[in-house]
């Protein structure tokens, strides 16, 4: 009986032992891409709920959007996310952060029409302009979040314009991430030293 007993729990352990590993095996094996590798894939992985890195940018006014940038590669264009699931609002205190997000990547397809009718929305703010910056911009100015100018906007959509026109395209692809939840952030104290990770909740 002593025996059949100590068959059996050492069966339980092991049988603990295999699920504890398979869990970590699998929690390993989960992929977290950088904004690179993301972008490079990009394609493929619309609508795929993924795990990513990098370090925030900007956080915008409303709280409902940051900018994050590739850690390794400069070159690549931060990549818009936007709060969502466990999410509602995105800290002030994220930028400056590297961050670890899972959510779920998406891509909004902006039409040249859109682009051409967005254009003619920021001349016709810039031709009501005030000392050169427009009421709304003057409006966002003093909520101490500016965006980089009306004249800024309308280079960047007329680039974007252009480049349909030169690579015969119906659509510029705008990838974004609609955030599920966030893991790690890691945020550097004054001294520049980075402190140790936290959970994002």
């Amino acid at each position: 009986m002593k025996k059949q007993l100590l068959l059996v729990g050492s069966l339980a352990i092991l049988m603990a032992s295999c699920g504890t590993q398979t869990a970590e095996k699998v929690q390993e094996e989960v992929k977290v891409y950088s904004i690179a590798d993301l972008l490079s894939g990009a394609e493929a992985l619309v609508d795929d709920t993924v795990w990513f890195s990098g370090n925030v940018k900007k956080v915008c006014c409303s709280k409902k959007k940051m900018m994050v940038a590739d850690e390794a590669d400069s070159t690549v264009a931060p990549l818009r996310v936007l709060a969502g699931g466990d999410v509602d609002t995105l800290s002030k205190d994220l930028k400056g952060a590297k961050v670890k997000v899972q959510g779920v990547f998406r891509l909004n397809k902006i039409a040249k029409g859109d682009l051409e009718s967005q254009l003619a929305s920021v001349d016709s703010l810039i031709a009501t302009a005030k000392d050169g910056v427009a009421e709304k911009e003057v409006e966002h100015k003093e909520k101490g979040c500016h965006n980089g100018g009306l004249e800024q906007r309308k280079k960047a959509i007329e680039e974007k314009i252009q480049w349909l026109n030169d690579n015969g395209k119906d659509f510029v692809a705008d990838y974004y991430v609609e955030t599920v939840k966030l893991g790690e952030v890691c945020k550097q104290n004054a001294s520049g030293e980075k402190a140790s990770c936290c959970s994002g909740k």
